[in-house]
């Protein structure tokens, strides 16, 4: 094949594997010394001039996924912290509170009031105060004689010193149910007020009284007698007004009945 080339195409083809030698011989040399400084090839990972080897290429390649990865993961990393952390509720603004609407206090029933000589109820006792006054003195039987005997007597007793008594005559009529002993027993829960709110209890021994029933009298139901309270007091007291409250009657707790006095 050599004897049917020309001088000129047998120089030209000599000339081509000289330069094809000469290229080898250099890419060679430069493998020699690249393994000889570099073995691992990681001057030639990061070599700007060199053209990009096949692994740099599949290095870029790899990157906008290992990227992107990073990047999901890193999201998915904030979205579980994130989701781990409960969102807090906001803080319910309070309500305003309105004003409390004035309530009048829980007070006892308040006391039914009457005049003298007016007839009101309570616990089974209708009673009319018919006089209300300061005595000096009172008329006790201490005969131990029943009253209309013919034998008994009255002592006149007088108050201690610096004391007073004041007589509340009433007409007590029974609208119970049942009979009631006014003077011996406790029907009616009589009480005297002065200015200063004081109460008087009656002195003892009613039925010593003159004008009041006997010991052990009975009131039956639709019946009235007379009776006569005494409180003593002392001297300056100023008396504004006599209770009672009728105890006979089963369940009878209610608040007493006022009769206002001026004595």
């Amino acid at each position: 094949m050599s004897d049917m080339l020309t001088p000129e195409e047998r120089a030209a083809a000599d000339a081509a594997v000289a330069r094809l030698r000469a290229e080898r011989d250099v890419a060679e040399a430069e493998a020699r010394g690249r393994a000889a400084g570099d073995p691992h090839g990681i001057a030639d990972q990061f070599s700007l001039s060199s053209p990009p080897p096949a692994r740099r290429k599949k290095m870029r390649r790899k990157l906008p996924w290992v990227v992107g990865g990073s990047v999901v993961a890193l999201l998915v990393v904030i979205g579980l912290v994130n989701g781990s952390q409960k969102p807090t509720a906001a803080a319910p603004t309070p309500a305003a509170i309105p004003s409390a609407v004035p309530v009048a206090p829980t007070l006892p029933a308040e006391e039914a009031s009457a005049e003298v000589g007016q007839a009101v109820s309570n616990g089974g006792i209708t009673l009319t105060v018919t006089g209300a006054r300061v005595v000096e003195s009172v008329e006790m039987n201490e005969s131990n004689f029943r009253p209309g005997s013919g034998y008994e007597t009255y002592t006149e007793t007088r108050p201690q010193q610096g004391a007073k008594f004041v007589m509340i005559q009433t007409r007590i009529f029974n609208s119970g149910k049942s009979s009631v002993d006014l003077t011996c027993s406790w029907p009616v829960d009589a009480k005297l007020i002065d200015a200063l709110d004081r109460e008087f209890d009656p002195i003892d021994d009613l039925y010593k009284l003159k004008g009041n029933p006997e010991c052990n009298y009975q009131l039956q139901p639709g019946f009235e007698a007379e009776m006569t309270y005494v409180h003593l007091v002392p001297e300056a007291a100023t008396i504004t007004a006599w209770s009672f409250r009728g105890t006979a009657e089963l369940g009878s707790t209610g608040p007493a009945t006022l009769v206002r006095v001026e004595v």
